[in-house]
């Protein structure tokens, strides 16, 4: 399926309650040697054991175990995108598919490594598949027999094992260390004819698909899911104004949807979305006419309605996304004359002077120790951050590393190393104190300005200098592998410098 969404939301989502659930793994054992059973789950003529089809509740079942493994914990064999062998080098040149068009999402073809090898109804999940699981179960991270990896357990309190089994680029099987820190799982879905969503997750409790997904040559893991593709996804359209003066005021939007699908939908309760409109035309062009019900003047909002059965939708003013994604913020983004806005508020603050949370340079979740042991970036060189798809070819860290994006969507992300520059050069710094909170107030050319509290930095389990001193993240790292690029003051001083990776600083996002 190819994607028509101007702006796709994907995030990770991070249990904050995890109940107390019995959890049993389920070996992938033989139980009989019948073949091609079709809705049972078994294995058909190609394998030779049964996997379990573990129910959690969610629209598919999961296997008990990747394929190629007769475990839980084991890591099976590695695939590249659309191949159905393992190999010896996973290169661009040893890439079957390099140019050749196997289509946008190969669940169920000849290319479904699941499908082929398995039978018996299994296949590759889907992109979509992947964020329901990771959007409605609790993930813990655990060592079993030991081997690291997510325990996933679903809301009717099953659950599974996905091991840790990094991933194969060139002729290394452990790639740099990543197996039993990293997993990486195919989808069947591609993004561009370049990339593909996987799952990836990591041991600092990140998980999710991303935004630039991974290259179709690397071998990856597969854990297939059995039933059918779903034709009725739920999805929410929310609409999005930063319109200064609305105030009931009705606005149109043209919508762009399947031309047949069932154009049904609901607003939801905490909508601020008034009615809503809808004219069917024959050309699939949809317009939908919504009215505000309160007074939104001078406040970013968003309305949600749910379209049942619509796939897709395009529009300067819309993001679509899978209904039970946590909202995002939205915040000002403050014209400083400069070559890029810059965020009202850090990320994870709700106001200009609150702190926010604090990251370690390219990690996307806060943790209750920051340290180089436990740090995802700390010791990498430039070259492994590009080969691991952590740092773009300019040097900047990609959406799925980047604090910013991962937390408020892609229309924000971390400043540049050159960004900062250029506010530190080109803009007006006042030490001062806004609402009790010390810190600097940043004026731009033209009069507009920000506040940056300062935030301190967190090292191992300890807040440090909050109040005196403010340090932020920027995307990009410097030469060595031990430290990136931030911004640093204090009530006489305001600088960029370089610092260790492996510390926990503030980030303030920017907008293009």
């Amino acid at each position: 399926m190819k994607r028509n969404v101007l702006a796709l939301l994907r995030t990770f989502v991070f249990a904050a309650f995890v109940p107390a659930l019995a959890f049993s793994l389920v070996a992938c054992e033989p139980e009989n040697e019948s073949d091609n059973e079709d809705v049972t789950g078994n294995l058909g003529s190609s394998g030779t054991s049964d996997y379990e089809a573990v129910d959690l509740g969610l629209s598919v079942k999961w296997a008990s175990c990747n394929v190629g493994a007769e475990s839980p914990e084991e890591y099976g064999g590695y695939y590249a995108w659309g191949e159905t062998e393992e190999k010896d080098d996973y290169l661009p040149s040893t890439y079957l598919y390099s140019k050749v068009n196997i289509g946008s999402d190969i669940a169920e073809t000849e290319y479904d490594v699941a499908h082929k090898l398995l039978g018996g109804g299994w296949r590759m999940p889907t992109e979509e598949e992947y964020v329901e699981l990771c959007e409605n179960c609790v993930w813990q991270w655990e060592t079993v027999n030991g081997i690291n990896g997510y325990k996933v357990v679903g809301l009717n309190g099953n659950s599974i094992f996905l091991p840790a089994a990094g991933y194969r680029y060139g002729t290394v099987v452990d790639y740099l260390g990543m197996r039993g820190n990293h997993g990486y799982y195919w989808s069947s879905t591609e993004i561009s004819e370049s990339k593909v969503y996987c799952l990836h997750f990591n041991s600092t409790k990140n998980f999710g698909m991303g935004e630039n997904g991974h290259n179709p040559y690397d071998g990856h893991t597969i854990r297939p899911v059995l039933g059918s593709i779903s034709e009725n996804q739920k999805y929410v359209l929310r609409l999005l104004t930063q319109d200064q003066n609305v105030s009931y005021k009705a606005t149109t939007i043209d919508v762009e949807l399947k031309s047949n699908v069932n154009f049904e939908y609901e607003i939801l309760e905490d909508s601020w979305i008034r009615e809503l409109k809808p004219v069917i035309s024959a050309s699939g062009i949809h317009s939908i006419v919504f009215e505000v019900s309160e007074n939104t003047s001078r406040v970013s909002r968003e309305g949600h309605i749910v379209f049942y059965n619509s796939e897709y939708a395009v529009a300067d003013t819309l993001t679509l996304v899978q209904a039970g994604n946590p909202n995002v913020s939205l915040y000002e983004a403050v014209e400083l004359g400069l070559s890029v806005k810059w965020a009202s508020c850090n990320v994870g603050a709700e106001s200009p002077e609150e702190y926010g949370d604090y990251f370690a340079w390219g990690e996307t979740t806060t943790k209750s120790s920051y340290t180089e042991s436990n740090s995802v970036t700390y010791g990498l060189s430039i070259s492994e951050l590009e080969s691991r798809g952590i740092i773009d070819v300019d040097g900047n860290l990609t959406a799925a590393y980047d604090a910013a994006t991962a937390n408020w969507g892609s229309d924000w992300r971390m400043p540049t190393l050159d960004e900062m520059k250029e506010l530190v050069d080109k803009c007006t710094w006042s030490w001062t104190t806004q609402n009790g909170v010390k810190g600097y107030k940043v004026t731009g050319s033209n009069g507009n300005s920000i506040f940056l509290p300062a935030a301190g930095y967190r090292h191992d389990t300890s807040l440090i200098n909050a109040g005196s001193y403010g340090l932020y993240w920027s995307a990009t790292p410097y030469s060595h592998s031990y430290s990136a690029y931030y911004l640093r003051f204090y009530s006489r001083y305001y600088d960029w410098n370089y610092y260790n990776r492996g510390y926990g600083f503030t980030v303030r996002p920017v907008s293009e």
